[in-house]
């Protein structure tokens, strides 16, 4: 008679399988999320902004798109229009005048603005109406034109400067070629 030939199985061989896999697929998550922040990071206002300015639960938002298609360079998307708007990327998120390299951009949002914002010539980027306030010292003709509309939007009462929250108005001044340096 022969003898039976057994393979002996360790138990802790079977239980390290299981958990190699659950690492990996742990690993690979975890990878994911520090790359939708390194992304964000290369983005005036992308941290505040968050992972919907560049992807859905389905895939790239247009912008996400974009700025993959640029080899994710704000340089190379900011002068671009914003997807399905009139204004640029760097109007809509908060660098009108394309300056912006890294940390705290000159505007906040928390939302892309497609009314777009606009950057006076002492690189201090505001929105809409009272954009147009504040740029009024380095440019008169702009001014001559749009401080009636904007003193009225943003509630000013005197000659100061304002700034207003991310609010516009239809009168708002949004392009921002003329008051860039």
């Amino acid at each position: 008679s022969s003898t039976p030939v057994f393979e002996f199985v360790k138990l802790e061989n079977i239980i390290m399988l299981p958990t190699i896999q659950i690492t990996v697929v742990a690993a690979a998550f975890v990878q994911t999320a520090f790359a939708y922040s390194s992304y964000m990071e290369l983005i005036p206002n992308g941290e505040n902004i968050g992972k919907k300015l560049g992807h859905t639960d389905s895939g790239y938002t247009d912008f996400g798109t974009l700025f993959s298609d640029e080899g994710t360079e704000w340089s190379k998307v900011c002068s671009q229009t914003w997807p399905g708007g009139s204004v640029t990327c760097g109007e809509a998120l908060g660098d009108p005048c394309c300056t912006w390299k890294s940390g705290d951009p000159d505007y906040t949002l928390t939302e892309p603005n497609t009314d777009g914002t606009t950057c006076a010539s002492a690189s201090t980027a505001t929105s809409g109406a009272a954009a147009s306030t504040a740029a009024s010292g380095a440019d008169t003709a702009a001014s001559s034109e749009a401080t009636p509309e904007t003193t009225e939007a943003s509630g000013a009462t005197d000659d100061s400067t304002t700034q207003a929250s991310n609010t516009t108005d239809s009168t708002a001044v949004t392009d921002s070629s003329e008051y860039c340096e």
